[in-house]
């Protein structure tokens, strides 16, 4: 939804350098404050393992939609379409939910 991003990012995994380097620093910095600001360390008891989910799952995002720029990657279609994005949502949603119901808040 946002093409110059994705542009930048398929830049930044087809030729790594500094720069690529430096916005990904960026990225993961912010990504880290989010996960701060909504689920405080107090709130999990295993908080190192749910940045890796959260990492994990954002990188298999990222791709699925930067793939997606020149091909169909989800059975659903291409993310030109309103269904595709409906269908990654609904799975992104079902991973959270599984993924969150193995951490009890204290």
């Amino acid at each position: 939804r946002r093409p110059t991003t994705l542009e930048i990012i398929a830049w930044e995994l087809a030729a790594p350098n500094h720069l690529t380097h430096t916005l990904n620093r960026a990225r993961l910095a912010v990504a880290t404050e989010y996960l701060d600001r909504f689920l405080p360390e107090s709130d999990i008891p295993d908080r190192i393992h749910l940045r890796r989910i959260m990492q994990t799952l954002a990188f298999g995002v990222v791709s699925l939609i930067v793939r997606g720029r020149t091909t169909e990657v989800l059975a659903a279609g291409s993310f030109d379409q309103e269904e595709t994005w409906d269908a990654l949502s609904g799975t992104i949603t079902s991973l959270v939910r599984g993924v969150s119901s193995d951490f009890k808040t204290t």
